[in-house]
């Protein structure tokens, strides 16, 4: 007597497939979002490896570097002292870095830079020591009310240098508007831009007063300006 093998229906098929597709729907997110948890943990291992090491380095050498970062998005500022790389810095070298986030608002504001904002310094010139090299400014900075707006670097009293970097984002500011600087100063050690260019579009929301230039808004006192050159067009 032969044993008859039973196989599955084309009922218990379909059956297990859709059993299968409920759980897959089930599954997927839950592994997508340990994926994302998983990026997101090891971007923040990440950075906080590197602002170990900024602090380590700045122990020993009494000055913060910061390189090769690159930064993109949109920002849309609701204070003043706002940068693509650095906000307020003193005692900081910044080399090889690249903004491309787009910093725009209609809020009155001062100081707006796609890489650093504000060199800090108290009346006296103590602080400041900010050196800025090769680095880059894609974003448009776009603050139609604001002041001291720039591509690179926006205000320096003291010891604020920039150099071998450029700009070929768009820069709209009120008053003080400068493809690479807003104001450098001088006022205990000198400022400088040394072989910087613009190319991007450079221009002030207001024709009274506005100071606006294709590498510098405004200079003063002991401040050198070296083998520049602006090929961007500039209206005020």
């Amino acid at each position: 007597m032969k044993n008859k093998e039973k196989g599955f229906t084309l009922i218990e098929l379909l059956a297990v497939i859709v059993i299968l597709a409920i759980i897959a729907l089930i599954a997927t997110p839950i592994v997508l979002n340990i994926i994302s948890n998983t990026k997101e943990n090891a971007q923040l291992r990440s950075a906080e490896m590197y602002l170990n090491a900024v602090r380590v380095g700045s122990a020993f050498t009494g000055r913060l570097q910061i390189s090769n970062v690159t930064v993109a998005g949109k920002i849309t500022p609701t204070a003043s002292k706002v940068g693509g790389v650095v906000g307020t810095a003193k005692y900081t070298k910044i080399d090889d870095c690249v903004n491309e986030i787009d910093i725009t608002t209609d809020a009155t504001l001062s100081y707006v830079s796609g890489i650093v904002a504000f060199v800090d310094s108290d009346w006296r010139g103590n602080g400041g020591s900010v050196y800025v090299t090769n680095c880059h400014n894609k974003g448009n900075i776009l603050i139609p009310n604001g002041n001291y707006i720039c591509g690179i670097m926006g205000y320096a009293q003291t010891d604020g240098v920039v150099s071998e970097s450029y700009n070929t984002g768009e820069i709209c500011g009120l008053t003080i508007v400068g493809g690479i600087a807003g104001k450098l100063q001088g006022y205990t050690k000198p400022c400088a831009v040394n072989n910087c260019y613009n190319l991007g579009k450079v221009s002030s929301s207001t024709n009274s007063h506005s100071l606006v230039g294709g590498i510098i808004g405004e200079l003063y006192n002991n401040v050198s300006l070296t083998n520049c050159y602006n090929a961007g067009p500039c209206y005020y």
